[in-house]
């Protein structure tokens, strides 16, 4: 069938799939009964010339013969639309759907009590909630979350799938960007998975702003997926950008950033990457099994006092990499049974106690270039609380650098790599690696 717009009327509540609850905007202009391939539209404001925009009411003057043939019919004669009405989606009934759209100041509840597979879901106002122990979400194509909430219920352990196993063919991608001076309330997992017909994985962008998460709500980020937070603003769902110029304010930054509200476990799986490209701030633990990535001069910083000792945990399969400028600070440990990479020239900074278990390695590196008129080169650098070394260092030195303290490790725990505020100390065991080439 011919994918079509329908727009929700409230006019039969208790009967969801009623034709009365449904128009169609998009071709037939009448009441039918949504199927799989329809996107349904939930409008709290109307606005003429909306594609979603209802027809008047019908309407008939009681008594007469019209009316009384309206009304044997069941239709809804005289009676006011009612868009803002809750929506639950009957169990079974509707497994399916091309898409959901919350739009234009929609105020009531969508719910689905069953597992509910959706091509689209565009979250601007209103909720979108899941009930019970097999109402788990999967978006096969993509979630725009701009406002509202995901899940307003209680029920911990709802899990929003982005994956590419529906009908539509393609990877999910995700959009969370919280309206400008306000915040994004999730009550539900998000977790990033699913293989595409190229082999990647199913992709997320977190924007600057407010995140309040509640029932344990987490992030996962599977393997072959990639997930960045503190993107900065743009608009979503719009046309491609015009080529730069002065008229052109399709992508606007915001400077300041908000941050997350509410403890969550981050968890980049084996094979994912997780990515951040802004200054991020919140109640947040990373457990890194792939890739955690600090772009340069970008700053985390992760504050909730529940973290279980530790608010990194690089596994042995992960990689946290920190570029050039770049800042971790923690109020709990980061621990690295993995690896822990600087990158690149310059100085990364980690505002925590750093400690590297048997099976980790850190890993400071530079760039190799000539000495020029007897100045040397860069080199990398890593400004540290305090490190324990249970594992190995491996400190890779400029050749053109021919200073004699270059990558010893005093007594004071300073290095021209290595500047520890607090104590460096290396467990029975652990290894020191310096590589100095080219030394005379």
């Amino acid at each position: 069938m011919t994918p079509a717009n329908l727009t929700f009327t409230g006019l039969r509540p208790y009967e969801p799939l009623s034709r009365w609850n449904w128009y169609d905007t998009s071709s037939a202009h009448d009441y039918v009964v949504p199927n799989p391939n329809d996107d349904l539209h939930f409008v709290g404001a109307q606005s003429p010339g909306d594609h979603t925009y209802l027809p008047a009411p019908m309407t008939a003057t009681p008594g007469t013969m019209i009316y009384n043939y309206m009304v044997m019919m069941g239709m809804p004669v005289n009676e006011p639309f009612q868009p803002n009405r809750d929506f639950t989606i009957p169990i079974g009934s509707l497994p399916t759907v091309r898409g959901v759209h919350q739009v234009s100041n929609y105020t009531g509840h969508v719910s689905a009590y069953d597992e509910q597979r959706l091509g689209r879901l565009e979250l601007r106002t209103g909720h979108f909630d899941q009930l019970g122990d097999f109402a788990d979400l999967y978006i096969g194509i993509n979630l725009d979350f701009t406002g509202g909430t995901l899940n307003s219920t209680s029920y911990v352990g709802a899990v929003v799938h982005l994956t590419g196993n529906i009908s539509q063919a393609g990877v999910a991608s995700a959009n969370l960007m919280p309206p400008e001076g306000g915040s994004l309330t999730l009550g539900s997992t998000i977790s990033v998975e699913g293989l595409g017909t190229e082999g990647f994985g199913a992709g997320m962008a977190i924007f600057v702003g407010n995140y309040i998460l509640k029932n344990n709500a987490d992030f996962f980020i599977d393997a072959n997926c990639v997930a960045e937070s503190g993107k900065p603003r743009q608009q979503i769902n719009q046309p491609p950008p015009a080529p730069p110029g002065p008229t052109n304010t399709t992508f606007v930054e915001i400077p300041p950033f908000g941050g997350i509200k509410g403890y969550t476990n981050i968890t980049v799986a084996a094979g994912g990457r997780f990515n951040v490209i802004g200054h991020t701030t919140g109640d947040a633990r990373f457990i890194v099994g792939g890739v955690l990535t600090l772009e340069a001069d970008k700053t985390a910083t992760l504050t909730d006092p529940m973290a279980p000792g530790d608010s990194v945990l690089v596994q042995a399969t992960g990689v946290l990499r920190m570029a050039a400028g770049s800042k971790l600070a923690a109020n709990n440990l980061v621990v690295i049974d993995g690896l822990f990479s600087t990158l690149g020239t310059g100085t990364v900074k980690v505002e925590a106690i750093v400690r590297i278990n048997a099976t980790g390695t850190l890993v400071i590196t530079q760039t190799e270039l000539p000495d020029i008129g007897g100045l040397g080169a860069d080199f990398g650098r890593l400004e540290v609380s305090s490190l324990v070394v249970n594992g190995t260092v491996d400190m890779s030195m400029n050749a053109a650098i021919d200073q004699g303290v270059n990558g010893e490790l005093t007594e004071s725990g300073m290095t021209d790599f290595i500047y520890a505020t607090g104590t460096v100390s290396f467990v029975a065991g652990s290894k020191l690696k310096v590589k100095a080439t080219g030394l005379p």
